[in-house]
């Protein structure tokens, strides 16, 4: 399992929490996935340098969750499009225990 051995090498974080605060209402919703917003807990400094993000919350359907062969496919295609000036930079893989859930869209 890949994503299993990403987060054996600390490739999936758990420190989600820790770094952001994830904003209630979402960006947007798609079929497969919804979109918020979220903000670093860093610091106030006004040195530090860390962006606010967009998180990816995969849907829980019927069929059940995406599969990990959805979600390495997901992440490699984004990892080989970094770096193109219209396309999101990807700042990490985190796995959330409770992640939000919406099936209504």
């Amino acid at each position: 399992c890949a994503l299993t051995l990403m987060g054996e090498v600390g490739a999936i974080r758990s420190d989600f929490e820790q770094q952001y605060r994830m904003l209630s209402e979402p960006l947007g919703t798609g079929s497969s996935a919804v979109v918020y917003k979220a903000v670093s807990v860093a610091t106030n400094s006004r040195f530090a340098k860390v962006p606010d993000i967009v998180v990816k919350i995969p849907k829980m359907s019927s069929a059940g969750p995406a599969t990990e062969d959805e979600l390495k496919q997901e992440v490699a295609m984004l990892s080989s499009a970094q770096g193109h000036p219209h396309i999101v930079k990807l700042y990490g893989l985190y796995k959330m225990r409770g992640a939000r859930q919406n099936e209504s869209g």
